[in-house]
Order: C-alpha cells, then structure tokens, then sequence
C-alpha cells in the first residue's frame, strides 16, 4: 500500500510437474471486469488501525509472505519430476512508513513492544481486510534530512499470535459467490 493509491502484489507459485490437459479448467468463465469493487483510487481512504487504534500518519505498508518451501527434493527414477515440496516454517516481514509526529512508534519499536496493524478497504458492500495481529518494530531513529517531514521505516517482523492463532489474515467480503 502506498500513498499513490496503488495497491501492489507479487505471487509466485511452485508445482511438482505440469500435465498438459485437452479441457479448460473452467467452461463457463465470467468476466468480472465491469465489476471494479476496489478501484486504485479508494485504497487512498484505506482504513489504518495501529496498535488498536486509527492512524493517520503511516504513509506505505510493505510485507513479505515466505513459506519457505523446500523445492529441491528429486528422487532417483521419479521422471526427473520433483518428488515432494514441503514447506518450512513461514515468515512474514515487512515495513511501515511513518511521518514522525509522536512517539508512538518509535516507543514501542525501542521497548521491543509487540503491537498490530489492520488495513481495510470497502466500497459499497465488499471489503478487503487485512491484518497482521502481532508484529515487532526494529527501532529506527528519526533522522531529518531537511526541512520537510521526517519521515520514519520501521522493518517489522510478525510472529504467530495467540488468539488469532496466526501471523497473518486476509478476509475478502463481496457480493460475488465463486469466482
């Protein structure tokens, strides 16, 4: 998320072996394309709610989802195929962009303070939520370069949370069934 209004998303994805098929894999697709529910320019009224309450003065969330797969397991006579993926222990890290007002940020990264951050995004009916329920900031000094805003990174790493019995939650609510 950025303060442009563009939200960004890099997915890769890993298989043992391709089969090539004959059949699409859906027949009867539908173009959901008149359909804009999350149009670039409403992620700029995006809802931000840090440590349990709204902030208005993180300008961009950054964050990596690695699974850590372990793709490199070959047997002898499988095909040259790979035998199996198995997934190591996630890790999720990221960083968010602060304009230093307060200290608030800055005292909880310095405490080593857990906290959490929530985005969320609706239009009419539909929403995208997104929240990281545990995470630890790496304290960063404020450093000011001139005269304009001071503007503050704080890498964060998330850890599992107890009662959200995760690291990270995406819960996508719209009107459409199946896709």
């Amino acid at each position: 998320m950025s303060p442009e209004g563009f939200l960004l998303a890099t997915v890769g994805f890993a298989g043992k072996k391709t089969t090539v098929g004959t059949s699409p894999f859906d027949a009867s697709t539908t173009d959901y394309t008149t359909d804009t529910p999350f149009h670039h320019l409403q992620i700029a009224a995006a809802d931000v709610n840090f440590n349990g309450a709204d902030s208005a003065v993180i300008t961009a969330v950054k964050f990596n989802i690695d699974n850590r797969l372990k793709k490199q397991i070959y047997t002898v006579g499988n095909s040259g195929y790979r035998y199996a993926i198995t997934r190591g222990r996630q890790a999720v890290t990221g960083s968010i962009t602060v304009l230093f007002e307060d200290l608030t940020h800055y005292t909880l990264a310095a405490a080593s303070t857990f906290t959490s951050i929530d985005l969320k995004w609706t239009s009419g009916t539909s929403s995208l939520k997104i929240e990281l329920p545990r995470i630890l900031l790496k304290q960063r000094d404020p450093v000011a370069k001139d005269d304009g805003p001071i503007m503050v990174d704080y890498e964060f790493t998330a850890s599992k949370d107890a009662t959200a019995a995760t690291q990270l939650r995406t819960t996508l609510l719209c009107p459409i069934a199946t896709y």
